[in-house]
Order: C-alpha cells, then sequence, then structure tokens
C-alpha cells in the first residue's frame, strides 16, 4: 500500500512539473500543434477567400466586436485570421488589448506558441479556439456515399 502511494505520488510530482514548465520537448510538440492549426486555417481563408467571415468567426468565438477584429485586420495586414483569433484569446485571458500580442509579434518577433506560455494561457485553450473557427468556415464534414 506504501509502495503504490509513494509511486502515484513520484508520477504526479513529475507530471505536475512536465506540464507547469512545459518541458523543452513539450513546448516543441506544443508549437508544431499550434503552427500546424494556424498556417491550415490561414490556408483556407487564402485559398478559399473567405477573410470576412473568418474575422466575423473571430470575432464570434472570442466575443471582440467584430468592428475591433476588423481594426484590427486593418492594422495588422500581413496577421491572418488565425493570428487574430490567438491575439484575441491571449487578450481575454490576460486581460490586456490583443494590439498587445499583436505587437509582441509583429514587432517583437516571438511566436504565437511562446506568447502562449509566457502568459500561462493553456494551448489547449488556443488549440481549441483554432479547432472551431475552422469548423464554422469550413462547415460540418460531409459524409460521401457510393453510389448504388
Amino acid at each position: 500500500m506504501f509502495m503504490r502511494k509513494a509511486v502515484l505520488s513520484v508520477i504526479i510530482a513529475g507530471l505536475a512539473v512536465g506540464f507547469g514548465g512545459l518541458s523543452g520537448w513539450a513546448a516543441e510538440g506544443a508549437k508544431k500543434a499550434v503552427d500546424d492549426r494556424m498556417h491550415s486555417l490561414n490556408d483556407l481563408v487564402k485559398k478559399e477567400k473567405i477573410m470576412p467571415e473568418a474575422l466575423k468567426g473571430v470575432s464570434i468565438e472570442t466575443g471582440v466586436p467584430l468592428r475591433e477584429v476588423q481594426a484590427m485586420h486593418e492594422h495588422f495586414k500581413d496577421t491572418g485570421a488565425a493570428g487574430l483569433l490567438v491575439a484575441c484569446v491571449l487578450a481575454d485571458e490576460t486581460k490586456r488589448a490583443p494590439e498587445y500580442f499583436l505587437k509582441k509579434h509583429v514587432d517583437g518577433g516571438k511566436d504565437w506558441t511562446q506568447l502562449t506560455i509566457e502568459n500561462r494561457v493553456p494551448v489547449e485553450k488556443v488549440l481549441q479556439k483554432l479547432d472551431s473557427l475552422g469548423t464554422h468556415l469550413s462547415g460540418p464534414p460531409v459524409e460521401v456515399r457510393p453510389r448504388r
């Protein structure tokens, strides 16, 4: 019984340390996951030419008024819809303005995952919002049935 509790305590402590500080390999995995989802989302928006819909989706997903999202897009033209979404998520979690994070990214050269981790925002929350916006823009998957 004592041995089982000791082993369980070591496992829990290891998980807490690993997730709390996001070890190097975990941070690299998080960066890849965020980067991949952001690139996919921005590619979809660009390919389908649906930036107005994407900006509306950012507004819906984050609660930031559409006019503010549109103004951010005008000011930070090279930032895609995914970057605007992440900036708004970080802003909501930290109570800072989204523009603060956009400037850190554009002028300060910080990547979005780095900003997420530095500001102690759960990477999972960012990924969930990116996925949700992607679903909003691409619609539910269509089931293809074979012809008879």
